[in-house]
């Protein structure tokens, strides 16, 4: 911080020479350099950053940007690594090399049969995308893919590779929901909901209308109203986006007129970065469950109280 405050009235000091008649007038002076790494390692440690962890969280800050590999050992996984063709390319200047995008896919995560998990590397989260240090706009960004759902009609995932049509949907849904907050907030830590984000940005968004909320408290561990819910939403036979909020962190959830379920979440998950879930038709619970078993292995809490909100787009 002294070195940003001396650094910064040296340049005004040469600035009115070259200058003369001008003026400059600082709007704010912060830390945003070592509140940028700071906030990065405190997302990782789920808001519990101490000096007792903080060599580790930082080491797997450092390794998670370089390691492309299955950290998990949770038994019967069959793991494929996929390199996606998307649009998303980032170069080092310096160095002449291309930074790798890989999706890996892995079967029946945390045993859960008829589950499907595709893991984007870590470089490809909401956080770290496009070389971005932390990042607030998990409610947009679910918007936004539920957007391209509608529109692009996103394909099922039967198969074991990700359809670029999805590859394009998330990235360009965590870029864009990303420079939306950027301008709305100035890079300040702030979380929306629903209400907040149509309220804000709704053109942007393309939403035309949205239900009523429908709030959960999970925290006894009992999601059968939840999976209730889902499971009739499911049996109406059509296409459906809702944003699922819990303890300020948001993921879309999918529903197909044939049944199947998917959920995304723009989020790192520890060495990997954005995930997408999907299950067949009459998983309902099954993919709950998933959610569930997720959020305590990476985030370090279970899920709690809770809000469901289906959303409506102007596809015209």
């Amino acid at each position: 911080m002294r070195i940003m405050v001396y650094g910064f009235t040296q340049f005004c000091t040469w600035f009115v020479e070259i200058h003369p008649g001008y003026f400059i007038a600082p709007l704010r002076i912060n830390g945003s350099g070592i509140e940028s790494i700071f906030s990065l390692f405190k997302f990782c440690a789920a808001g519990n950053l101490s000096a007792n962890n903080y060599g580790s969280i930082r080491g797997r800050v450092i390794t998670g940007k370089e390691v492309v590999s299955n950290s998990n050992s949770e038994r019967g996984y069959r793991d494929d690594r996929i390199l996606v063709s998307g649009n998303l390319q980032q170069s080092d200047t310096s160095a002449g090399s291309r930074v790798a995008y890989s999706v890996r896919v892995v079967f029946d995560p945390f045993g859960l049969d008829g589950v499907k998990e595709f893991r984007f590397s870590y470089n490809l989260c909401q956080s770290s995308i496009g070389g971005r240090q932390g990042s607030n706009a998990c409610t947009l960004i679910a918007l936004l893919v539920g957007y391209r759902f509608v529109t692009s009609s996103l394909p099922q995932l039967t198969r074991s590779t990700l359809p670029s049509l999805w590859f394009e949907a998330v990235t360009f849904g965590m870029l864009q929901g990303n420079a939306i907050h950027d301008v709305l907030f100035d890079g300040q830590p702030i979380n929306l909901d629903v209400e907040d984000a149509v309220e804000c940005c709704g053109d942007d968004l393309h939403i035309s209308s949205y239900e009523e909320s429908i709030g959960y408290d999970l925290r006894l561990g009992d999601v059968s109203p939840l999976v209730a819910t889902l499971e009739h939403r499911a049996s109406l036979g059509k296409n459906q986006t809702a944003v699922l909020i819990n303890n300020d962190m948001t993921v879309a959830l999918l529903l197909w007129k044939t049944g199947e379920c998917a959920i995304i979440d723009s989020h790192a998950h520890g060495y990997y970065g954005a995930v997408i879930s999907c299950v067949p038709p009459g998983q309902i619970n099954t993919i709950v469950s998933w959610l569930a078993k997720m959020v305590l292995k990476y985030f370090n809490r279970g899920l709690g109280l809770c809000t469901l909100t289906f959303v409506s787009y102007d596809c015209t």
